[in-house]
């Protein structure tokens, strides 16, 4: 049986040139519950076969045209029927021959004529029982093929989904080694940033998909630092490196290989956020690797600006102190061996100005390394008694507007630092600026204080700010500003004057 025939109902096909014989088996089967199809000729029984579901055949062997012999013989031939039953009937052709000779022709039964109804339907329903039994056996295998196919597309799914999972595990492994290497690049001490940058680069394209057509390029303020074998082409994927707020660069990766027209792009999803990771972790280098050579650069400085206070005092001690006290030995020597000399009663009035003078020099001594004022009464009082010094000495005016500030208003190293910046300008000017006036503002907001230092002095050029800037004591000014994370800036030009402006957060907690 085919499966196409288990979809049609089953009929009983019947085929005898005496159509009374055709009416009376028809009705016999038919009472029986059964369908029938009845022909008079083996041709039509041929025919009625190839169009119908027949689950068995009832030939007549004495028919006109083809008989019940070639009849079955041409079944036999057809793929269809080729396994159906066939009963022969015949009422002439009874002898054992014509029996053994049908059983030759392929059929696996012989009844009698006239028919024998009971003998008719017992061997029909044997038959139906096989067809039934068969059709059960086919659609059982039918359905273990039908669940072996799904089987086998389910397994060929799953090892499809297996390979993918692996491809893309393998993917991920990469994207992480790649992350790792660039983190342990970075653990490298005594390494320039240069050279970091071009280890990065090299190692960049091992973390893509295609590893072996990808190159990239790490351009860093202008600098380009390439990986191996490096090539631009059209395909390429690209992320801004963000240094301390500010675009400073970029790294781009290219697939060298052409791609078909069709072909979206060489870079997945997953590539464009390895990118981005990749971006980040070069921002984070950069920032460390500036910061470090910021801070080795500040302390350089800050040694160089150490040394040099220490010589202004030693210079100040020995020129002022010093000179004083040799001074007063040799006086007190004098006395001693001239006690009853006429003038000896000068000599002391001598001998206590001279102190005095030292007293006083001790003092300015003592306010350049730190003012007592600014400890005991906070940093207005202490601006503008240094103000006061420099107005004493009378080389320029000074015009004055600075917030009342008390001590809970202001850090005590925000207070420092203003205090200095300060001094350093007023330094600045009286000995370089040959100003005439001088006008100094400080303004005190609810997270800041905003200082502004103008004179109107011969002014410098800012482009040759770089090249003086240590001498002028505006480096260690900038450096102090930035550590108090405020802001530094500085306008000037040959005979405009100079103007130092500059915010420093108070440090109070508001």
């Amino acid at each position: 049986m085919t499966a196409e025939s288990v979809q049609t109902a089953p009929r009983i096909l019947i085929a005898d040139d005496e159509p009374y014989n055709v009416i009376i088996i028809s009705r016999i089967l038919e009472n029986a519950g059964y369908a029938v199809v009845g022909v008079e000729s083996g041709e039509q029984a041929v025919q009625q076969a190839a169009d119908n579901n027949i689950f068995v055949f009832i030939l007549d062997i004495n028919m006109h045209g083809l008989s019940g012999y070639e009849t079955a013989a041409m079944l036999r031939q057809m793929e269809k029927t080729k396994h159906t039953p066939i009963i022969f009937i015949s009422g002439q052709y009874t002898e054992q021959m014509h029996v053994e000779k049908g059983y030759e022709t392929g059929a696996v039964d012989y009844i009698i004529k006239p028919i024998n109804e009971k003998i008719l339907l017992g061997k029909v329903n044997i038959f139906f029982d096989l067809y039934n039994i068969n059709n059960q056996l086919l659609n059982e295998i039918q359905i273990r093929k039908n669940t072996a196919a799904r089987l086998q597309q389910s397994k060929e799914l799953l090892d499809e989904k297996v390979r993918e999972q692996t491809l893309e595990l393998r993917q991920r492994f990469k994207e992480i080694d790649c992350l790792y290497g660039i983190s342990k690049i970075n653990e490298k001490k005594d390494t320039n940033i240069e050279d970091v940058l071009l280890e990065i680069a090299d190692l960049i394209p091992r973390g893509f998909r295609y590893s072996e057509i990808t190159c990239a390029n790490v351009s860093l303020w202008g600098c380009n630092h390439f990986s191996g074998n490096f090539a631009e082409t059209k395909w390429r994927l690209s992320t801004e490196l963000l240094v301390m707020g500010e675009v400073c660069g970029s790294i781009t990766v290219y697939c060298k290989e052409d791609m078909p027209a069709s072909f979206q792009g060489p870079f997945s999803k997953e590539e464009v956020a390895l990118l981005a990771a990749i971006g980040e972790s070069v921002c984070h280098i950069i920032e460390k690797r500036t910061y470090e050579l910021q801070l080795r650069r500040l302390s350089q400085t800050t040694i160089k600006l150490l040394e040099e206070e220490r010589r202004r005092v030693a210079r100040d001690l020995h020129d002022s102190i010093g000179q004083l006290l040799a001074t007063l030995r040799l006086e007190v020597a004098w006395m001693l061996k001239n006690p009853e000399a006429q003038n000896f009663k000068e000599d002391l009035n001598n001998f206590i100005r001279m102190t005095t003078c030292g007293n006083d020099d001790l003092k300015r001594i003592c306010m350049g390394l730190r003012p007592a004022s600014l400890d005991k009464a906070g940093l207005t009082a202490a601006i503008e008694e240094l103000l006061g010094a420099y107005a004493e000495s009378k080389r320029f005016a000074i015009k004055s507007d600075i917030d009342k500030i008390n001590h809970y208003e202001v850090a005590t190293e925000a207070a420092i630092n203003i205090y200095r910046i300060i001094q350093e300008s007023m330094n600045n000017i009286q000995k370089h600026a040959a100003a005439s006036e001088v006008t100094v503002t400080v303004q005190q907001r609810p997270r800041d204080v905003d200082v502004t230092i103008k004179d109107n002095g011969k002014g410098f050029d800012i482009a040759s700010l770089s090249a003086n800037s240590l001498k002028l004591g505006l480096l260690g000014m900038k450096e102090r500003t930035d550590l108090c994370k405020g802001m530094f800036e500085i306008a000037s030009a040959p005979g405009k004057g100079t103007t130092v402006h500059f915010i420093i957060p108070n440090g109070v907690d508001t």
